[in-house]
C-alpha cells in the first residue's frame, strides 16, 4: 500500500516482474483513493479468499503484527506469511 502511484518505490521494476512472471499477481492499494488497507479488504478483493495464498508484505512492526494476526484468523498458515520490517526515523 502506498498513498499515490508517485510514492511507490521501484514501481517500474515491480511492474516488469509482473510482466515477466504471469503467476505473480500484484495488488496495488492506493490509500489516497481507497482508504486504509486491511486484511478484510484484501479478502474481499481477492477472488477465492485468502486460504491457500502466500503473502509477502513489508512495513512497520505494528502494522505487520496486526496483519499477521488477521491473516492467521482468516486461515493463512504462518509459514505462508513472509515479511520485512522497516521503521521511520
Amino acid at each position: 500500500t502506498v498513498r499515490t502511484p508517485e510514492e511507490a518505490f521501484f514501481l517500474s521494476e515491480i511492474l516488469e516482474a509482473v510482466r515477466r512472471h504471469p503467476h505473480f499477481k500484484l495488488h496495488m492499494h492506493y490509500s489516497a483513493e481507497k482508504g486504509r488497507l486491511s486484511v478484510e479488504r484484501l479478502a474481499d478483493e481477492l477472488k477465492g479468499g485468502l486460504a491457500g495464498k502466500s503473502v509477502y508484505m513489508c512495513g512497520p512492526a505494528p502494522m505487520l503484527a496486526a496483519f499477521k494476526r488477521d491473516f492467521r484468523r482468516r486461515g493463512v498458515p504462518a509459514a505462508s506469511v513472509r515479511y520485512e520490517r522497516f521503521h521511520f526515523r
